[in-house]
């Protein structure tokens, strides 16, 4: 579905729906057009501020939505994993305050360090 975007929101790749006009009424760039880094500065230099892109499709929103969800319920099950393994290696110091400190920043640090991986690896569970 077209959808009406700024042109601070245009991204390379994305399509065009609808002719982009100069001022005067002549097409810069037809329908159908997939998007560069020099289109979208030669509509910059030429003081375009919206342009109507191709929106993605229900399907690509579906898919995208169960990627997300499928990363977020992957994430959760290496935190927990993370925090379980933690806990038992504390297991012996539960009372001592500067080892549950060192635990917490432990557990911070193996989370980020996962979640950084997985963004290298473009979330792919």
């Amino acid at each position: 579905m077209p959808r009406k975007i700024s042109i601070d929101e245009v991204e390379p790749g994305m399509v065009i729906a609808e002719p982009v006009k100069r001022p005067n009424g002549a097409v810069l760039l037809g329908k159908g057009i997939q998007l560069s880094d020099a289109f979208i500065s030669k509509m910059r230099m030429m003081d375009i501020l919206e342009i109507i892109v191709e929106g993605e499709g229900q399907d690509d929103i579906e898919a995208l939505l169960l990627k997300v969800e499928r990363a977020t319920v992957y994430d959760d099950a290496i935190s927990n994993k993370i925090i379980e393994r933690l806990q038992r290696v504390f297991s012996d110091v539960k009372d001592n305050k500067i080892m549950q400190a060192i635990m917490a920043i432990a557990q911070k640090t193996l989370i980020a360090r996962e979640k950084n991986r997985l963004e290298g690896d473009q979330g792919n569970p």
